[in-house]
């Protein structure tokens, strides 16, 4: 009897900057030959660009869509109450697509084989239970980078030693933070996320942080979208918690050298908004290396005042950049000062 292809299912959390490069992984996956089944909530399933041309370009790719228990206007901003979603209705609703898509690959006539393994969002942590309840292995994909990683790792150690909470003033932020092996000398107050600022240690937001981060440990193996010479102190360290460590990025380039050509095609997949390529001819008209990039992500908001601050130091830098602006990054008043429009047409775009 043959042995069946391997088939691994990608769940990740549903925000843009978490699905594109867990489809990334998905394509490298598919284009080795493998099935791969990437899961997203209806949502963002309806919203996903190029899906059909994925789908074209990669024959093993499926696409399947779940639940997530939210109404249809909420805006699916990060939050508790998304994360509640997850972890209350999104998880009956993986578990039973699980086993849908397992009951469909036993058939005779079944051209996907049943799930080999799961490939979770290191924040998709209910996945480990159902992964468990189901025997597969479980592999978390991270995409933080791995220092962030490692000390939310370490943060029950700085809450045993007395650097968290934070002792004497707040607002002396250039204090050393020690006991994060690999990181001496690195890291600083200023420089641990927002929820390790709380005045109490049992503070909901951090305990929440230590918890999530403390269930990666049952996973079979944690993937980092980084180089080990990048971050070998770090991922060193993580090496003696995790049973195996595969670091596999930066993993839009490795895609692009994987499939050449065919990656112009797929230049916007996995996004969730429309991608806008006039810019393209007047980029191809610059010399090389000599625009500066800018983009805010996903969901970074700002004031008008911070949009124009930052407008002005482009223009005034005297090179040309191109800035990547979300309609919503600001509200209110959206007019432009006379003299900014003409730097913008004169340096950028």
């Amino acid at each position: 009897m043959a042995m069946k292809q391997p088939h691994v299912v990608i769940f990740p959390f549903p925000l843009q900057g978490h699905m594109k490069p867990l489809l990334c992984l998905a394509e490298l996956l598919c284009h080795a030959g493998l099935h791969v089944t990437y899961v997203n909530t209806h949502h963002n399933h309806q919203r996903l660009a190029n899906r059909q041309a994925l789908s074209t370009h990669f024959p093993t790719l499926h696409f399947e869509s779940i639940s997530d228990g939210l109404p249809e206007d909420d805006p699916r901003t990060p939050s508790s109450q998304l994360l509640i979603a997850l972890k209350t209705s999104i998880r009956p609703h993986f578990r039973e697509l699980l086993k849908t898509i397992s009951l469909k690959a036993e058939s005779n006539d079944a051209l996907v084989p049943p799930p080999s393994c799961i490939v979770t969002d290191g924040i998709v942590t209910f996945a480990f239970d159902v992964a468990e309840e189901l025997g597969l292995p479980i592999l978390s994909y991270n995409v933080p980078c791995p220092r962030y990683l490692w000390t939310c790792l370490c943060l029950p150690k700085l809450i045993e030693n007395g650097q968290l909470p934070f002792q004497g003033k707040n607002d002396d932020m250039n204090v050393e933070i020690t006991g994060v092996p690999g990181m001496e000398g690195l890291l600083h107050r200023q420089d641990l996320p927002g929820f390790c600022r709380v005045k109490q240690a049992d503070h909901p937001s951090l305990q929440f942080a230590i918890n999530e981060t403390q269930t990666l440990k049952r996973a079979s193996a944690l993937i980092l979208d980084t180089i080990y010479e990048l971050d070998a102190p770090c991922i060193s360290h993580m090496a003696l918690t995790f049973p195996k460590i595969y670091t596999l990025g930066p993993l839009h380039a490795l895609l692009n050298s994987q499939i050449g050509d065919m990656s112009r095609g797929l230049a916007s997949h996995g996004s969730l908004w429309k991608s806008d390529l006039n810019c393209m001819t007047w980029l191809d008209s610059q010399p090389f290396k000599s625009v500066i990039y800018v983009s805010f992500g996903t969901l970074v908001h700002l004031t008008r005042a911070q949009v124009i601050e930052f407008w002005y130091g482009l223009v005034n830098s005297g090179h040309p950049f191109l800035w990547v602006m979300r309609s919503d990054i600001t509200s209110g008043d959206h007019q432009i000062p006379a003299e900014l429009e003409k730097g913008t047409k004169k340096e950028g775009t």
